[in-house]
């Protein structure tokens, strides 16, 4: 065979493999929304959580969803180039990221490419950050965000990973008859050690059965000289300030003999 002919033959031998991203939209209609539970308010802010592939499928189709409470995102899906059978994090949250740019319209074109790597990077850390939290096998209930904060003058975004809430889920929709259980899929804001974690509308629950109680927290000691009647009055006032919300430099404490 002839170089001429294995050269047009080799481009055909590359595998390609069907790779789609979609939004898809998700509402709570809890009202509870403070602190973490910030990504579900959909007045204030705009949430964007990246659900990863991470197994091959039984076909050779990969569908790639960025799960938002922006109802102005269309959730027709794209295709987008691909070579590999599984694409590493990296490039799936550098398709989405692509995906995202292209059908918002309040960030601009050099806003995107200034901000594409930090976001990209940054996504790429909150995910090892929640998989280090949530393989920790541990009796406390610190919690991870699984989401972190980008704004852009008086826009505010939400950028974070999708981890579904897994509690059960009862649906009620005739009376008489008993609803069935389903696996709840809302996003969770947080994980806690041994993959806890917990929607909004599962907290409450969540917070009764599935976290740690008689936790005793390790004292901390703070070396003050009590001999100086100065400085213990000085720190005094200090706690008493920092207990009330209200923050005074230490300068303000001297008092004068």
């Amino acid at each position: 065979m002839s170089s001429s002919k294995s050269s047009n033959i080799l481009p055909s031998l590359e595998k390609k493999y069907s790779l789609d991203v979609s939004f898809s939209k998700f509402h709570v209609t809890r009202p509870n929304r403070a602190g973490y539970n910030k990504i579900y308010d959909i007045s204030r802010s705009k949430s964007f959580f990246f659900e990863l592939v991470n197994h091959h499928t039984n076909t050779n189709e990969i569908h790639l969803k960025i799960h938002t409470n922006d109802y102005h995102m269309k959730t027709t899906p794209i295709s987008y180039p691909n070579t590999s059978k599984l694409p590493n994090d990296k490039y799936q949250i550098s398709v989405m990221l692509t995906h995202f740019f292209s059908l918002q319209r309040v960030l601009p074109r050099r806003i995107q490419q200034k901000f594409f790597n930090f976001i990209r990077d940054k996504l790429l850390l909150r995910k090892a950050i929640i998989m280090s939290r949530a393989s920790k096998i541990d009796s406390r209930n610190t919690s991870t965000k699984n989401f972190f904060n980008f704004s852009y003058k008086r826009y505010r975004f939400h950028f974070g990973i999708y981890i579904p809430c897994s509690h059960d889920h009862f649906i009620s929709k005739f009376s008489g008859f008993t609803p069935p259980k389903t696996i709840c899929k809302i996003l969770a804001p947080f994980v806690m050690s041994d993959f806890r974690r917990a929607c909004v509308i599962h907290q409450p629950l969540f917070f009764k059965n599935d976290v740690f109680t008689h936790i005793k927290s390790p004292k901390k000691t703070l070396n003050i000289d009590h001999t100086n009647p100065l400085l213990t009055q000085r720190f005094i006032m200090l706690i008493f300030y920092t207990l009330v919300g209200i923050h005074i430099e230490l300068k303000e404490f001297i008092l004068e003999d």
